[in-house]
């Protein structure tokens, strides 16, 4: 979400916002309903793995928006232009 009131910026090729614990189901349909892809995962490893991977895609995301101080792009050029740059970039810095 990029502003007060705006809906979340997402796309079909991000990774799922994963949810753990109590309420995560309850905060998945919640999601949902905003057009956000969810999993809910039922252990505390995988979360913690889950949660490493989605940073990292957000980090990668935010590199390539910034890869040109002239002209950044917006989060929807990056999936539209840079999808694939993105990919690469998320597989090449995931840990085995």
């Amino acid at each position: 979400i990029l502003s007060v009131g705006a809906k979340p910026v997402t796309s079909s090729s991000s990774p799922p916002t994963f949810c753990y614990g109590k309420h995560a189901k309850h905060a998945a349909e919640i999601l949902e309903k905003e057009g956000i892809q969810t999993k809910v995962v039922e252990a505390w490893k995988e979360i913690q793995t889950r949660a490493a991977q989605k940073l990292l895609w957000a980090s990668c995301m935010w590199l390539l928006c910034h890869a040109s101080i002239e002209s950044p792009l917006t989060v929807d050029q990056v999936h539209n232009d840079r999808q694939a740059a993105l990919e690469e970039l998320v597989c090449e810095l995931l840990p085995a």
